[in-house]
């Protein structure tokens, strides 16, 4: 079309197609915006690959959390606990008197008597490191035995303000000595450190996180110090001689 042949009213009419194709427009790219939305998608969640992703990620964490452990180790003085001294600086620690052991050359946060039980344990499998974050951390509370040895225990305060209890009834001693009444041959079954034979639960066993000057660790089996592991412990107990209370009569073990 020419400058000659457009008139004002074919003008009027092109403008008003051009406005009619552009609202064609404009409504048709809202309905595939809509359809979008409302589609499912039918593609299968792929739960292996989830997992294996989190599994990873979980072994970095530990990894990284592992060379950040050696590194504090290799950093730290094994006489005093803080960190390692020039050659020029002599240890505070060398003319000390631990007051665990009895023994000079250490403070009692370094001492090695509490090391030698933590990895005793470890190697006993009633305790384990902990390398990822954890909501709860009770402190080490190191106690001399009558022998010369430590026992670890922690405090679990905290965790006891917290956890649900059972309700389960401990046997007292007259019920105990009442079923003593007529017997004249008497024998002790003692299960060596009881609660350490109850096995925990991954997420119970993350609870009982404790810190101690080397590094965190959890316990892998009931510990000393929860307020309900009594209860826990004579209930499987009573589960096991079921039928034979009157004959096995069973009460909680001593401490390790």
């Amino acid at each position: 079309m020419t400058d000659t042949e457009l008139t004002l009213e074919t003008a009027a009419q092109m403008v008003r197609q051009a406005e009619d194709i552009a609202q064609q427009i404009a409504h048709q790219e809202v309905q595939t915006a809509a359809c979008s939305v409302q589609e499912v998608s039918h593609r299968r969640f792929d739960w292996r690959r989830s997992t294996r992703t989190a599994r990873e990620r979980n072994d970095r964490v530990k990894e990284r959390n592992t060379r950040w452990d050696n590194t504090q180790d290799s950093n730290r003085c094994g006489k005093c606990g803080k960190a390692q001294h020039r050659e020029s600086a002599r240890c505070p620690a060398e003319d000390s008197k631990c007051r665990k052991c009895r023994k000079r050359g250490h403070w009692e946060i370094m001492c090695h008597s509490r090391k030698a039980e933590l990895q005793r344990m470890e190697e006993h499998g009633v305790i384990e490191r902990v390398m990822l974050p954890t909501d709860w951390c009770a402190p080490m509370v190191p106690v001399m035995k009558a022998t010369g040895k430590v026992r670890i225990c922690v405090g679990l305060n905290k965790l006891n303000d917290n956890i649900k209890r059972e309700r389960y009834m401990l046997p007292t001693t007259e019920e105990i000595l009442a079923k003593f009444t007529g017997a004249t041959v008497f024998t002790s079954l003692d299960a060596e450190s009881g609660f350490w034979q109850i096995p925990l639960h991954e997420e119970s066993s993350l609870l009982t996180t404790f810190m101690t000057p080397f590094r965190r660790f959890c316990f892998k089996r009931l510990p000393f110090g929860i307020s309900i592991i009594p209860e826990i412990f004579q209930h499987k107990m009573n589960e096991l001689l079921d039928g034979l209370e009157q004959r096995f009569p069973t009460w909680g073990p001593r401490p390790p």
